[in-house]
C-alpha cells in the first residue's frame, strides 16, 4: 500500500494497481457501486441545515424534507434516503448537486464509510444492525 497525495491536507491510501484502501486496508468501493452512506432505517439520517433547505427548490424542499419542531432531515423511504437512485447495480443521489453538507463532506473510505460498508453487509446478510 502506499500513500497519494491528492490535495493539501488530504492524503489517500492506494493499493498496488491503483485501488484505495480504508485505513484497515481493506478496498474502498467507487460511491456509485457502494451506496452503503445512504440506507439507515432512522429518519433523522441525514440533516438537512438552513443553507442544504435553500439550495433546494420550493417544491423538492415540501417533498423531500420533513422537520421535527425547528430541525430539518431528508426524508427516508424503504430503509434509505429518499434521493438515493438505483440504476441496475450503479447508485447515484437524485440531487447530487444540491445534497446537504453532511453528504458532501462524507469521506470516500473515512471512518464513517467503513461503519456505514459493515452496517449494509450485516443489513443485506439478514442481521439486525445497529441504528444508523
Amino acid at each position: 500500500m502506499r500513500v497519494v497525495h491528492d490535495a493539501p491536507g488530504r492524503d489517500r491510501a492506494t493499493e498496488p494497481g491503483g485501488a484505495e484502501a480504508d485505513a484497515a486496508g481493506d478496498p474502498v468501493p467507487d460511491c456509485q457501486d457502494c451506496g452503503a452512506c445512504c440506507f439507515a432505517d432512522n429518519p433523522g439520517h441525514v440533516p438537512v441545515t438552513g443553507d442544504d433547505f435553500e439550495r433546494l427548490g420550493p417544491e423538492e424542499q415540501t417533498i423531500l424534507t420533513r422537520f421535527e419542531a425547528n430541525r430539518c432531515f431528508m426524508r427516508t423511504a424503504g430503509g434509505r434516503c429518499i434521493n438515493l437512485v438505483q440504476e441496475g447495480a450503479r447508485f447515484g443521489c437524485a440531487i447530487y448537486l444540491r445534497r446537504p453538507a453532511v453528504c458532501r463532506d462524507y469521506e470516500r473510505g473515512g471512518a464513517a464509510c467503513s461503519v456505514d460498508r459493515e452496517r449494509l453487509i450485516r443489513r443485506l446478510a439478514g442481521e439486525n444492525p445497529s441504528p444508523g
